[in-house]
């Protein structure tokens, strides 16, 4: 007599022939040596019969699909049969953003920035209704995903993390506003004012100065105003300093009022009028901060760049941001050795952007990577390429006057000009204006691949050739160490150099065109509760210059001067938490000439806690 035990579980994909160990109990004992039967055969039966069914497809909580044919349980539905379930290709290539490539060797590579895999696609099944087909188990493995089905959505509901990661550092949420009420805004609203006084007082005289600011909106746009008072509660020296409307968004703005000009110019008084954007192809760049300036518009809040480098066939190697950052893009090196990673985004606005390349060997993600630093830097003005701006703008220039609120207008002035963003490394920008004279414009930004420089320039020019203006930002910085810096206006041609020894010491030099060259040192260092600048240079008639900022717990020292006048400031801060808030008190010294006696004051100060929107002390 003999008892069967089955030692080995298998859940029932279809009905297959297992191998399993049958075990004699002599006696039916269990406490008996059994004896092993290997190679007998066993079937078992198939599991319950899947069938084709509609379900949705929730993607990290957002349906993606409302109806997708899937071949799974419709009803009866089983989670441990869950694995069987047959999702069509199509549909997860469309649902997971994925990216097809057809090998050399026939397999398929599918790909997003932050997931790489390759199929060999003999090996997928085929289904007879829904075609080429992945497993629920395939998907958990191949693509890590977590998969489960949501009765009360009735829907097949994946979890991708590598996706949401992706899009948290390239993307902005998406805000969704089905099912919100909608208010309509009022035509005109004030949404913030300011009023600051100021007091002084001198031998002859004490003056209070008044400075009136208002900011809000008007039919979907925006106003801003100022006005200042020299004399303090006196109407007739009221005057309006800026009163602005616009009306902005991404594709165009309209600007009505004080703004300044987007041409050089030697006109004296502010310019009014009128000015239209009109942008194809980009963002515009967000401004925080600062009196708003038209000008800031013309720029892209985000340029591309490409990534190329040298690398082992086979390797993969990830772009990330940072170092444990999530990919952005990714690729497995083909014979030619080459990687290239296009359309990189870097953000204007915070100047460049710092990213690392990680190349794993033979494509091992879990083998130690080489890191590569891989840092560019976005150059203000220039537009990503096929993308354009058109700017027309026509006003005239006011000047102040007394007893006038408003002023005088005089001087009609028109200008209207166009950008192309002709590659990933040229702008070119042209155009004409009048405001004495017809002059032309001309505007150059230029930004290498694998050389290390980045130029901006301008140029306006009379039309017979007669007068011109070059305003020129040449920067050459061939390493981190060491770089060279030319700027060139109607005033002056300015070149500097800095060349970094350390961390904390570096050479400089400087030339200008009205005075003479300059060689300094420069030191800085910081700590918890100390830091130190120091800036020593010294002119080839032998002047010297130098600028100091030292601080010691609540002591602080500031001293600068040059060849005609010098100022030190010694203070000591009673608040020790926060050196921007509370008392403090100063003793201060000056000269105008080195060679007269200096001026020694002595000040008391103080700052709110409390701090406004830009983190400015709410008063002091």
């Amino acid at each position: 007599m003999f008892s069967l035990f089955l030692w080995q579980a298998v859940p029932s994909l279809t009905q297959v022939d297992v191998p399993v160990i049958l075990a004699e109990m002599p006696h039916a004992s269990l406490a008996a040596e059994p004896q092993n039967l290997e190679g007998v055969k066993y079937s078992f039966l198939p599991g319950p019969e899947l069938s084709v069914f509609v379900a949705g497809v929730i993607v990290n909580d957002r349906e993606i699909l409302t109806s997708a044919l899937i071949r799974g349980q419709g009803s009866d539905y089983q989670e441990q049969q869950l694995d069987r379930w047959k999702v069509p290709y199509e549909i997860v290539v469309e649902v997971l953003n994925l990216e097809t490539e057809v090998l050399d060797n026939g397999n398929l590579r599918l790909s997003s920035p932050g997931l790489m895999t390759e199929i060999d696609l003999d090996e997928l099944e085929t289904d007879p209704e829904l075609g080429l087909v992945f497993s629920v188990q395939e998907l958990r493995s191949q693509f890590q995903l977590e998969v489960e089905f949501d009765l009360e959505f009735y829907a097949l509901r994946l979890t991708v993390p590598w996706l949401d990661a992706f899009n948290q550092v390239n993307q902005e949420s998406e805000i969704y506003t089905s099912g919100l009420s909608q208010v309509s805004p009022a035509p005109f609203s004030v949404a913030a004012t300011e009023q600051q006084l100021r007091y002084s007082s001198g031998a002859n005289s004490d003056v209070l100065r008044s400075e009136f600011s208002a900011v809000g909106s008007l039919l979907g746009g925006s106003w801003f105003m100022q006005v200042e008072q020299p004399t303090a509660f006196s109407l007739s020296d009221t005057r309006l300093s800026d009163l602005q409307l616009r009306w902005q968004s991404d594709p165009a703005d309209y600007i009505l009022g004080s703004q300044p000009s987007f041409w050089p110019t030697e006109q004296s008084g502010d310019y009014w009028g009128f000015t239209t954007i009109q942008r194809s192809g980009f963002t515009p760049q967000q401004q925080l901060y600062g009196l708003p300036d038209p000008r800031r518009r013309l720029y892209a809040e985000e340029t591309n760049r490409t990534v190329v480098g040298e690398a082992n066939p086979g390797d993969r190697v990830r772009l990330v941001l940072g170092f444990s950052g999530p990919p952005i893009a990714e690729a497995i090196v083909d014979a030619s050795g080459v990687y290239r990673f296009e359309s990189v985004p870097i953000q204007t606005r915070l100047g460049n952007g710092s990213y690392n390349i990680l190349v794993y060997p033979n494509g091992d993600l879990g083998a130690q990577p080489d890191i590569q630093t891989a840092t560019f830097s976005a150059l203000p003005g220039q537009l990503p390429e096929g993308a354009s701006a058109f700017v027309f703008s026509a006003g005239a220039r006011r000047q102040t006057t007394a007893n006038s609120l408003v002023g005088e207008f005089s001087g009609f002035e028109v200008s209207l000009s166009q950008r192309w963003g002709l590659s990933e490394s040229l702008t070119l920008g042209a155009g004409a204006l009048y405001d004495d004279a017809m002059r032309g414009l001309l505007d150059i930004y230029y930004q290498p691949q694998n050389f290390p420089l980045r130029a901006a320039i301008s140029t306006i020019a009379d039309l017979d050739g007669s007068d011109w203006d070059v305003n020129a930002d040449v920067l050459f910085q061939p390493s981190d160490s060491f770089s060279a810096q030319l700027i060139s206006d109607r005033f002056s041609t300015r070149l500097s150099t800095n060349w970094q020894l350390s961390p904390e010491l570096s050479l400089l030099g400087s030339w200008n065109s009205k005075t003479e060259p300059r060689l300094g040192v420069q030191f800085a260092s910081a700590g918890q509760t100390t830091s130190t600048f120091a800036r020593l240079s010294v002119d080839t008639d032998l002047n010297l210059y130098w600028n100091l900022s030292q601080r010691l717990d609540q002591f602080s020292l500031r001293s600068n001067g040059n060849d005609v006048s010098t100022q030190s400031k010694l203070t000591y801060y009673l608040n020790p938490d926060g050196l921007n808030q509370g008392h403090s008190f100063s003793v201060k010294y000056d000269t105008q000439d080195r060679l007269e006696a200096g001026l020694t004051s002595l000040l008391w100060s103080y700052r709110a806690p409390e701090r406004t929107v830009d983190n400015r002390p709410l008063w002091e």
